[in-house]
């Protein structure tokens, strides 16, 4: 078994196995949570770490310190928040009390290129 590691998350390994298709490895500390293409990939990894070292199945996981791991098994998705991260995120900026909008203007303006420079060099 061998997988290769994430060049943007060290924490993340991807298995491109030929018969199972890909299968997501992350490792964190003493934990390690697989996602597969396929079930019988997930049961590859498992068998594959407990051949070598002493492991605990904790079934599916439901949370990961401050992520929610959301899965629909219809629709064959996987879903993952973050909700206290992005609120910490906000709350350094200041920006935790921010009304949400599309746009950062008023609603109903409507714009036109008129070919004119409108914002000075100095309200840049």
């Amino acid at each position: 078994m061998r997988a290769a590691r994430s060049t943007i998350e060290p924490c993340l390994y991807e298995w491109p196995s030929p018969v199972h298709g890909r299968v997501c490895i992350l490792v964190y500390v003493d934990e390690l949570i697989v996602a597969g293409e396929r079930f019988a990939a997930v049961e590859a990894i498992k068998r594959g770490v407990s051949d070598r070292f002493d492991v605990r199945n904790m079934e599916a996981v439901t949370h990961r310190i401050v992520m929610n791991v959301m899965r629909d098994k219809g629709a064959r998705t996987l879903t993952l928040s973050n909700p206290g991260h992005i609120m910490a995120l906000l709350q350094a900026f200041g920006m935790d009390t921010c009304t949400h909008r599309k746009t950062t203007m008023a609603s109903g303006v409507h714009l036109s290129k008129t070919g004119e420079r409108l914002l000075t060099d100095n309200s840049r």
